[in-house]
């Protein structure tokens, strides 16, 4: 994905587009891109901002990381071009898992696509997104968005699922983790960068 990642990089500059400030360093090497999912690209104010992904999840940096959400995907089509979009467990996952991350604007939105997947999906594939939030280890991150969706907006998540959740062991690497990415940047610091690579680190090393 790191090389991948280079070359449409590359393109995209060739194109106009550069990486927005702060996003990547000048020089941008495979290792650096190791430790970050994706960036934010800019070329006019006439433009929109292009956000690049290379990987799914923050939490989930190897190199076959999102091979299973690959082949768990579904065709979509964007006009009259072809694509793929995550299964709706998966999406909700990373529509969670995103949601918690700090960010300067306040990512309300999160909850309108959360409902928008689960009213759209009938028969959603509960099992399947348990396992992978235990899997990608996201359980904390879900014990805390659930319930505030289901209290919020009564989005439709069985009781029977929430049980399930709560009964899903939580390491101490999870719960350090998150305390990391709900950090706002004005409070960030040398030792708290330094932190969330090593947390980094620590997953992918499990």
């Amino acid at each position: 994905p790191a090389n991948i990642a280079i070359e449409a990089l590359g393109r995209l500059r060739n194109d106009g587009w550069k990486p927005a400030a702060g996003s990547l360093p000048r020089r941008i090497k495979p290792q650096y891109l190791l430790a970050v999912k994706a960036c934010n690209l800019v070329r006019s104010k006439a433009d929109p901002e292009l956000d690049l992904h290379w990987h799914v999840f923050q939490e989930c940096l190897e190199p076959d990381s999102d091979t299973d959400l690959w082949e768990r995907s579904v065709a979509v089509a964007c006009g009259e071009v072809a694509s793929r979009a995550l299964s709706p467990p998966d999406q909700l996952l990373h529509i969670c898992a995103h949601a918690m991350e700090w960010n300067a604007i306040a990512p309300v939105r999160w909850v309108a696509d959360a409902v928008a997947v689960l009213s759209n999906t009938p028969h959603f594939d509960w099992d399947s997104f348990l396992q992978q939030a235990l899997r990608r280890r996201i359980v904390y991150t879900l014990q805390i968005m659930l319930p505030y969706l289901r209290n919020l907006v009564a989005a439709p998540i069985p009781d029977a699922v929430l049980q399930q959740l709560r009964d899903l062991p939580v390491t101490q690497g999870e719960r350090d983790w998150m305390k990391i990415r709900t950090r706002g940047i004005s409070r960030l610091t040398v030792r708290t960068l330094f932190e969330v690579r090593y947390g980094l680190y620590k997953r992918s090393a499990l």
